[in-house]
């Protein structure tokens, strides 16, 4: 299968100021990313043409951090086969 990862960053009406930064490992789907805290997941099916594809979000709410407001951070790593149908 094809990895597609896609890296989502939300900016609303503010700057991020000094924060401590992470590098967050996923062995499972094979993929690094700095983000300012441990993500939280979540997982969806999501029907598309080619069937059912399960759509794994990795999220960090930076709203949390002193200094931000309507911050979040989203990785979205879906997988698509090879031979579509």
């Amino acid at each position: 299968m094809k990895s597609i990862l896609l890296v989502l960053a939300l900016i609303i009406n503010t700057v991020v100021f000094s924060q401590d930064w992470t590098t967050y490992h996923n062995k499972d789907f094979n993929f690094s990313v700095d983000l300012p805290g441990e993500p939280k997941t979540m997982e969806q099916e999501v029907p598309t043409e080619v069937g059912d594809l399960t759509m794994r979000m990795f999220m960090v709410d930076a709203s949390v951090y002193e200094g931000s407001s309507n911050l979040m951070y989203m990785v979205i790593h879906t997988e698509y086969p090879v031979n579509p149908r």
